[in-house]
């Protein structure tokens, strides 16, 4: 199952995290747009959500909905945990599309920087994951940067 496989990719102090009582909950995938395609910095920051959509929809952007209720069922295997909303109004399945659809335009962006490249595509897929893994193995410190997910709402312990 997918959401199994992108809790899979989380590192174990982000699910810490997570699980902790101090989680409240806030923006899990950070874009610098809502409207404009994402960029590879959007990539960067939220490769360890991203990694496994991409690792199963190689050839195609998964709908909007399919994220949605990856999302959900992510929500689920984290004991409710995951999806809290901030918002007046907000319901876990409006946390939950808001994002699914993040992460859709996410894997839509990285195909379209795919398609666009002037550099042969596996040096492009190679160094974009390459640079990624080496960053966070020089600087481990770095990593709820990356993470993108607790901008907001850190513990005081991290």
């Amino acid at each position: 199952m997918l959401a199994s496989e992108v809790k899979a990719t989380l590192p174990v102090s982000v699910v810490d995290i997570i699980t902790s009582a101090e989680w409240k909950g806030g923006d899990l995938i950070q874009v610098d747009s809502e409207i404009a395609r994402a960029t590879s910095t959007d990539l960067v920051i939220n490769y360890p959500w991203v990694k496994a959509f991409v690792m199963r929809f190689r050839q195609s952007v998964p709908s909007g909905f399919f994220c949605t209720d990856v999302m959900l069922e992510l929500d689920r295997m984290f004991l409710e945990k995951l999806l809290w909303p901030t918002q007046l109004g907000d319901t876990k399945q409006i946390v939950a599309a808001r994002e699914g659809n993040r992460i859709k335009r996410l894997i839509g962006g990285l195909r379209a920087l795919w398609r666009s490249s002037t550099m042969p595509r596996i040096v492009v897929l190679l160094s974009f994951f390459v640079l990624v893994t080496v960053y966070l193995c020089l600087f481990p410190e770095k990593m709820f940067m990356f993470l993108g997910c607790f901008s907001r709402r850190l513990p005081a312990k991290c």
